[in-house]
């Protein structure tokens, strides 16, 4: 096999960007969970789970909750990222499990990734390893601003942010982060599926 020596230099565990939530070839849109769970996305015949920890240790914890989730601790899965046909490594990963084809878990630092599929599944794996990004802006944490007078505002400013999530408050309908009662938490996700927490 060649290896592919920057990506496979780019995925050496440590804290890497995240997986971009939109361009990844097979990946449907994203749906923003909880800063706990991830992201997801649908593939042909399944979906796919995206977790960006800030730290190489959240994504150990992330992972190690994933597998007891699915109940029975499923085989290693050694090489991922090499596979009948093609020539090139792209690992190795922290961590892989799976039947390669149903099912695929792995954790490269702080980036865990599951893909359940009729079939398939290490594949779209690999794609999703590859897509792994190193270089990037750091993450920015929301702020939030209100005004004074009678019909006070709350107003969050989220640069980067591709979906705001919240929790309690009132939103003002069609304007985007505007709430006329501010939200107990508010939640920002990146590009790269990072979550950024902000509890005003």
């Amino acid at each position: 096999m060649i290896p592919l020596l920057l990506i496979g230099a780019a995925l050496a565990g440590g804290v890497h960007v995240g997986i971009p939530v939109t361009g990844v070839p097979g990946l449907g849109e994203p749906s923003f969970l909880t800063p706990a769970t991830g992201w997801t996305a649908a593939v042909e015949g399944g979906w796919v789970r995206v977790y960006v920890g800030p730290t190489e240790a959240a994504g150990v914890e992330w992972y190690a909750r994933m597998l007891e989730s699915l109940g029975v601790q499923p085989a290693v899965l050694p090489d991922l990222g090499a596979h009948p046909g093609v020539a090139a490594h792209l690992g190795p990963v922290d961590a892989a499990h799976g039947d390669g084809e149903t099912l695929v878990a792995f954790r490269d630092g702080n980036v865990g990734v599951l893909v359940r599929a009729q079939g398939g599944a290490r594949a779209i794996a690999d794609v999703l390893l590859a897509a792994i990004v190193d270089d990037g802006p750091a993450v920015r944490t929301p702020t939030i601003s209100s005004t004074a007078g009678p019909e006070r505002r709350w107003e969050v400013d989220a640069p980067g942010s591709v979906h705001l999530s919240f929790t309690g408050g009132r939103a003002v309908p069609f304007q985007r982060g505007v709430y006329t009662q501010a939200p107990r938490e508010i939640v920002s996700w990146d590009a790269w599926g990072r979550a950024s927490v902000l509890t005003p």
